[in-house]
C-alpha cells in the first residue's frame, strides 16, 4: 500500500533530525551561496564607484559570478539529495570532498531533463491548465530517477510516468499536501525570525530589505530538507508499490 499523507509527514521530520548532522555539510553549501550572492551584488556596486571600469564591463563581472552561485547551488542542491538518499538507503558516504566531487556527472544530465519538464509544462500550460498539472505530477520523480538509479535521458520522463499512471490523484495528493505545508512552515518562521529581528536591531528600511531577504532565504535553505525528505520517501514507496496497482486505483 502507498505511504499514507499522515506517515509521509511523520517520516520526513523524523529522517530530518535524525541526519541533521551528517547532512548539514551540504546545506552549508547552499548558505555559502547564499551570502556569495549577497557579496556579488555589493561587489558589483564597488566596481561601478571605486574602479575605472566601465558599468557593462561591472555588470559582466557581476553576472559571471552570480551563474558561478547558481552552478553552486544547484550542484550542492543535487549532492544534497544524493546523500539523503544514501542515508535513507543505508548506503555508505564518500567523504565530503569526494562525496561532492562525485555530483558533477549527474549536473548535465539533471539540468536537461529539467528543461525537458519546464517544456513540456508550459506546452501544457499553453494548451490548457489541466495538462501542465498532469505532466508536473506524471514527470516529477524524473530528475530523482537520474540522481537515485544513474539514469539519464528521455527515459527517465517514462519511468517517473510509471509511477503515477493508474493513482495519479493518490500521488498528486501526496506530492502536494506536504509541500503546501511546509511552504507554510518556512513562510512563518521567516517572518517569525524578521519579527524578533526587529524588535531587537530596530533596523533602517535598507536594512530591514537586506535582512529579510537573508533570513527568507537561510530559513527556506533549513526547511528545504524537509522537501527532499518527503520525496524521497515518497518515491521509494511507489517503486515498491507500483507493481501493485489496479488501473483504475487513485
Amino acid at each position: 500500500m502507498l505511504i499514507s499523507i499522515t506517515e509521509l509527514f511523520s517520516q520526513s521530520f523524523e529522517k530530518y533530525s535524525k541526519n541533521f548532522g551528517r547532512t548539514f555539510p551540504y546545506l552549508s553549501i547552499l548558505i555559502a551561496a547564499l551570502l556569495l550572492r549577497y557579496g556579488a551584488g555589493y561587489f558589483g556596486v564597488f566596481l561601478t564607484f571605486n574602479t575605472r571600469l566601465s558599468s557593462r564591463i561591472s555588470d559582466l563581472i557581476v553576472l559571471i559570478l552570480l551563474i558561478i552561485l547558481a552552478i553552486l547551488g544547484f550542484w550542492g542542491t543535487i549532492a544534497f539529495m544524493k546523500v539523503a538518499q544514501n542515508l535513507d538507503q543505508n548506503q555508505p558516504l564518500l567523504p565530503f570532498k569526494q562525496q561532492f566531487l562525485s555530483i558533477k556527472k549527474y549536473l548535465l544530465p539533471v539540468f536537461f531533463i529539467t528543461l525537458v519538464n519546464i517544456f513540456l509544462i508550459t506546452l501544457g500550460g499553453i494548451l490548457l491548465f489541466i495538462p501542465a498539472v498532469i505532466f508536473f505530477v506524471w514527470y516529477y520523480f524524473s530528475n530523482y530517477i537520474v540522481i537515485f538509479e544513474n539514469k539519464g535521458g528521455l527515459s527517465t520522463l517514462s519511468e517517473s510516468k510509471n509511477l503515477i499512471v493508474g493513482r495519479w490523484w493518490a500521488m498528486a495528493w501526496r506530492i502536494g499536501i506536504p509541500k503546501i505545508f511546509f511552504s507554510f512552515l518556512s513562510g512563518f518562521v521567516a517572518k517569525a525570525a524578521i519579527a524578533i529581528f526587529v524588535i531587537i536591531f530596530n533596523p533602517s528600511p535598507i536594512v530591514y530589505d537586506l535582512a529579510f531577504e537573508f533570513i527568507a532565504g537561510t530559513v527556506a535553505i533549513f526547511i528545504f530538507p524537509l522537501f527532499v525528505w518527503q520525496d524521497i520517501t515518497l518515491y521509494y514507496s511507489a517503486k515498491q508499490t507500483c507493481q501493485n496497482i489496479s488501473p483504475l486505483s487513485v
